[in-house]
C-alpha cells in the first residue's frame, strides 16, 4: 500500500521536527556539560552557587524537551 503524497509530506514534517528535537536537546546537554566542567573548577562555595544558577533553570527545560522527544518518538499507532 503506497502512502498519498499528502501523507508522506506529513511523515516528512514530523521528522523534520524530531531532527531539529534531537539537535537541540543535544546542544543544550552540551552546554550543560560544559558549563558544569567549569563549575568544577571553582571554589567551593562558587561551585554551589554556579550550579544551583545553572541546573535549577536547565533541569526542567531539559527534561521537559527529553519528554517531548520520546514521546513523539514513541507514540503508538491508531489503527
Amino acid at each position: 500500500m503506497q502512502l498519498g503524497a499528502e501523507a508522506e509530506a506529513e511523515i516528512e514534517k514530523v521528522q523534520a521536527v524530531l531532527v531539529k528535537a534531537r539537535a537541540g536537546l543535544g546542544k543544550a546537554l552540551t552546554v550543560l556539560e560544559t558549563e558544569l566542567e567549569q563549575a568544577k573548577k571553582l571554589p567551593a562555595p562558587a561551585q554551589a552557587q554556579a550550579v544551583t544558577k545553572l541546573l535549577v533553570p536547565a533541569v526542567p527545560k531539559v527534561a521537559d524537551l527529553a519528554a517531548q522527544l520520546v514521546e513523539l518518538e514513541f507514540v503508538p499507532e491508531e489503527r
